[in-house]
């Protein structure tokens, strides 16, 4: 009983610290104060294999984490630990949740860790998946972590990486993820002459137009700079 009354409790903080209205960002704040970082990090720890309470867990993590200091003390804590042990998980909601979890985590520390470097070829599947929350989340996740030069050696070497993030692109086969994610992605390898031949043998060229009429967040710098190359004959026309 005492471990339901514990997943209820993390889903009900979740749902009330989920968004980035003002109300919202203030409940962030008083969850933390209450110590409920620390119940997350005491909940991470007693769980034995893949439980229920596990996603909601993340998710609060993940919310508190938005706030830069809340980050900072939960990388001091060896949260990324936790995180990168649940994106092995059976489940896509834990998935899903550790990879948002981790991208939030990124943004502020772990940039010289070998062991997140591990989890490339993990979220490099993760794209692959069913629900678009977890392909999402991926390509979040992805982002954070190729802003760091090493990680993105490790991204460039992953043969499948460039091919599945074009296809993020896509309207028609990822309708809700948030296509400045896998853009960033992008951007972030595209000084690298291989990988611009693959993002456009995969179809980046087509599905950049349909975000270019969107506005979307560096998808004119990344058409430009696949322009140029393609002008510059480093690899053929498509």
């Amino acid at each position: 009983m005492a471990s339901v009354a514990k997943e209820l409790a993390l889903g009900c903080l979740q749902n009330l610290t989920s968004g980035d209205g003002d109300e919202c960002q203030q409940l962030k704040v008083e969850a933390f104060q209450g110590g409920a970082l620390g119940c997350v990090k005491d909940f991470l720890e007693s769980c034995v294999g893949d439980e229920p309470g596990l996603a909601p867990a993340f998710g609060l993590l993940r919310n508190m984490a938005s706030f830069r200091y809340i980050a900072e003390i939960a990388v001091s804590a060896s949260f990324v630990d936790h995180v990168l042990a649940a994106l092995d998980s059976d489940k896509a909601a834990t998935r899903t949740e550790a990879a948002m979890a981790l991208a939030e985590l990124c943004n502020v520390g772990s940039k010289n860790r070998r062991d997140v470097g591990d989890a490339i070829p993990r979220l490099i599947w993760m794209l692959e998946a069913k629900a678009v929350t977890e392909r999402d989340a991926a390509a979040r996740a992805l982002a954070a972590l190729v802003a760091a030069s090493g990680y993105r050696k490790l991204f460039k070497k992953e043969e499948r990486g460039i091919v599945n993030v074009v296809q993020l692109l896509d309207p028609g086969a990822a309708r809700g993820v948030d296509a400045r994610f896998p853009v960033s992605v992008l951007l972030a390898v595209s000084q690298s002459r291989r990988c611009r031949k693959q993002m456009v043998a995969a179809g980046a060229c087509g599905f950049l137009q349909g975000l270019l009429a969107a506005e979307v967040d560096g998808a004119k710098k990344l058409a430009d700079c696949l322009g140029r190359g393609k002008m510059l004959g480093v690899f053929p026309r498509s």
